[in-house]
């Protein structure tokens, strides 16, 4: 009993430490974490499209060209259509915030009304209508205010963003086209009976990440595309951005969506009632089918089979260390950190500590 208890906390020790000392090192890289992980991002797209057009019989250097054609004709898409409209939108946002608000308030004060109305009749329930509403008011704008603001400010770092995309796009070039010498580099200094393993290990955490990437922007595709297409139906203002901004929250797992169904939800009372029922329905369906058809479909089992405690934990870490952007790193984290303990669980060194 206390030998299994001696193992379990070990264990757990080492889980702790070896998650603490990821999260040291990424905080001593400091201003540069955000460049170096766009760098392995675009690296990694970059070899899934050149894997993808070399299985096509397509010469490798031509894919590689290939690849870098379609990722500067993305970025350039992103940078110099996507991105001016949208921070233009979000821009009318804030300055109709406050109409938005009152009409949104208005809807509410009529449920209410209503409410006051049916329970004027029951002289046995005594409810404060007024200040049920002063609280949702107030409770809602702060939290629709927040939303937006917070938005505004992540845009208003668009200018950063791109500068870190052109260096990170300029590395991940030196990359591509030296990526077979600058990896038999590190694995000649492998010792030879670590170097299978090695191998291994960063192939099947290559398989991960990359699997992780290509489902991710898959589905963010799939939901922006399906909200803004849904948003143009129902004459939602602000679709485009409406579609754009869920899209991006897609990428942070649970807070995300949630943050972006709100601001949905409230942009499309000022439609009318209805719509934003219609909208709510199809969000929530649409969230549904991604979770349990797409998800499962373009995610590996390694990525999809991790408690939402542990993401909420490395979120924390996270925003702590890095500030909010780091929340769309998350997952990448968490599949690194997945990958070290489970070869550590497969090392001698591991095997030792059993025999505690």
């Amino acid at each position: 009993m206390e030998k299994s208890l001696v193992k379990k906390t070990v264990t757990i020790l080492i889980v702790v430490s070896i998650f603490i000392l990821i999260l040291f090192i990424l905080s001593k890289l400091g201003n540069y974490i955000i460049l170096i992980i766009l760098t392995i991002i675009l690296s990694y797209i970059f070899s899934i499209l050149t894997t993808f057009f070399h299985s096509k019989k397509i010469n490798l250097v031509v894919s590689k060209l290939l690849s870098i054609i379609i990722v500067l004709l993305f970025l350039g898409f992103v940078i110099f259509i996507l991105i001016p409209p949208v921070t233009n939108e979000v821009s009318k946002i804030i300055s109709n915030f406050e109409e938005i608000s009152r009409n949104f308030s208005n809807f509410l004060k009529n449920i209410l009304d209503n409410l006051r109305k049916i329970f004027e009749n029951f002289e046995y329930l005594k409810i404060d209508i007024d200040k049920i509403f002063t609280s949702l008011t107030e409770s809602l704008g702060n939290i629709i205010l927040d939303i937006v603001t917070n938005i505004f400010s992540f845009l208003n770092l668009s200018l950063k963003i791109i500068i870190e995309i052109v260096f990170a796009f300029i590395i991940s070039l030196f990359f591509i086209f030296d990526r077979e010498r600058f990896l038999s580099g590190i694995i000649v200094e492998i010792p030879e009976k670590y170097k299978n393993r090695f191998i291994n290990f960063f192939d099947e955490l290559n398989f991960n990440l990359k699997k992780y990437i290509l489902g991710q922007f898959l589905v963010c595709f799939i939901i922006g595309s399906s909200l803004y297409i849904f948003a143009l139906i129902f004459r939602i203002p602000y679709a485009g951005t409406l579609g754009f901004l869920t899209a991006i929250a897609e990428v942070i797992l649970y807070i995300g969506p949630i943050l972006a169904f709100i601001l949905g939800l409230v942009i499309s009372f000022t439609v009318s009632p209805s719509t934003a029922l219609w909208f709510s329905i199809f969000y929530i369906s649409l969230q549904q089918i991604t979770s349990f058809v797409v998800y499962p479909m373009v995610w590996s089992k390694f990525v999809l089979n991790v408690s939402p405690v542990v993401i909420f934990i490395t979120m924390i870490f996270l925003v702590s260390l890095f500030g909010p952007v780091s929340l769309f790193f998350t997952v990448p984290v968490i599949i690194i950190v997945k990958s070290v303990i489970k070869e550590f669980k497969n090392s001698t060194l591991y095997e030792k500590f059993k025999k505690l």
